[in-house]
């Protein structure tokens, strides 16, 4: 849970940056209202969710997305799709990639919040994963999802990044206007399939760090299966 010694750090960072922000302009001050608007937006059982389970990726998703409306230069754009909040735009690379926290989505020149849209569905499966998962999603997914992005080739076929394909897959596959998955951008190896999450990964004790060790073990299998 985010104490209140983060909350201050974070806004105090967030302050300095709209004051200093290069960009500060009547419609990116329309396009963050509306970021914070979007937030409350869907059902209830959405929202109580949004705020209570996934109460970290949702601070956490706020203020990157609050940071990346007023520092992104180039091709902003902000639009809502289920249960995501999709943001692009890019500062000096045009094709960066993309990160989820919770509900929010930051993605590159690529993405578009729509169905078939292969970097957008497979940000999608990392929102259903932080659905499942609540306040382990970091520690258990994001964690090893970072130390694999660092990485050399690796990524794609790193089990988190499975286990979102896998999960993006099989929900729009139900969705009306889905043609297939991209399966050239974002493969899904025969092998594999969803990770399991025990009931004591979410004891206090164990995570984070034994979320670590899972972790740094995915990361040297995947090293070892990729040499």
């Amino acid at each position: 849970m985010p104490n209140l010694r983060m909350v201050v750090v974070i806004g105090t960072k967030f302050t300095k940056t709209l004051v200093n922000c290069s960009v500060l302009k009547p419609s990116r001050l329309f396009l963050w209202f509306k970021f914070i608007g979007l937030h409350f937006r869907g059902r209830t059982r959405l929202l109580l969710r949004r705020f209570s389970w996934e109460l970290i990726q949702t601070f956490i998703g706020f203020w990157a997305g609050s940071v990346a409306i007023l520092r992104f230069r180039h091709d902003v754009k902000l639009k809502a799709w289920g249960n995501a909040i999709v943001l692009r735009g890019y500062r000096k690379r045009k094709y960066w990639g993309g990160v989820c926290f919770g509900a929010v989505i930051l993605g590159d020149a690529r993405i578009e919040a729509e169905v078939n849209n292969a970097l957008f569905m497979h940000e999608y499966g990392h929102c259903l994963q932080s659905a499942e998962l609540g306040p382990i999603y970091l520690s258990r997914f994001g964690l090893p999802s970072l130390i694999s992005a660092r990485g050399t080739g690796i990524h794609n076929t790193h089990p988190v990044e499975q286990d979102a394909n896998l999960r993006a897959k099989a929900f729009f596959e139900t969705v009306n206007g889905f043609v297939r998955w991209p399966q050239e951008i974002h493969p899904i190896q025969a092998e594999s399939e969803q990770i399991k999450v025990r009931f004591w990964e979410y004891l206090p004790g164990p995570f984070p760090f034994a979320h670590l060790a899972v972790a740094g073990r995915q990361w040297w299998r995947a090293k070892r299966k990729g040499a």
